[in-house]
């Protein structure tokens, strides 16, 4: 039987006490964001990852979201390398910061399976957060906040390939993606309006 991870107090104790906790706390309470985070994923899926790993994912992400300006997407892959404080061979992790609207994890998992890669895992947390008019996130609620999506796929290259030598196709594929996206909601919101209206 598969246990959802959000009920798992224990595991999400484990998992916020490894955090620096000021990096983290940019993005809000770290015990919430942890839980937000783990949402509907199940132990079973993670035992191969383990606490440290999902720390350093999480934190990681965390420093991808730490400044992004108003209508940007942040997009990076980071391939395995000794100085990784995660540690799965083989894997990169590709993270993605945007805003939150309809069809981003379709739209990004279909560009991935394009370009051959596999998808081991897959985190989506969706958060409200407070940025500054630079795009600073700030753990300040007194800041408006806006809805984002954060997105971290954990895959691996084609087989027979060097996920070096594809990296930056895929961050670029997934840049003209989420770009086509905005584009498609954007417009839709905007017909919707114009026929309720």
């Amino acid at each position: 039987m598969l246990h959802a991870v959000t009920s798992d107090q224990p595991t999400i104790a484990t998992v916020v006490e490894r955090f620096d906790r000021e990096a983290l706390g940019r993005a809000g309470a770290p015990a919430d964001l942890v839980a937000r985070y783990l949402e509907h994923q199940h132990s079973d899926d993670l035992d191969d990852i383990g606490a440290g790993n999902l720390t350093a994912i999480i934190s990681a992400h965390v420093r991808v979201a730490k400044c992004r300006p108003d209508r940007s997407d942040s997009v990076v892959a980071d391939n395995p390398d000794p100085s990784d404080e995660w540690k799965l061979p083989g894997s990169t992790l590709l993270q993605i910061v945007t805003d939150d609207r309809p069809f981003l994890v379709d739209s990004v998992t279909m560009e991935i399976t394009r370009q051959g890669w596999t998808i081991r895992h897959l985190f989506h947390p969706q958060l409200l957060v407070a940025r500054t008019s630079d795009g600073d996130l700030v753990p300040d609620a007194s800041v408006a906040t806006l809805p984002e999506s954060w997105m971290t796929f954990v895959v691996y290259p084609p087989l027979g390939v060097s996920a070096q030598d594809r990296v930056e196709e895929l961050v670029t594929g997934v840049r003209e993606v989420l770009s086509e996206v905005r584009l498609v909601t954007d417009d839709w919101t905007e017909m919707r309006q114009e026929l309720s209206g």
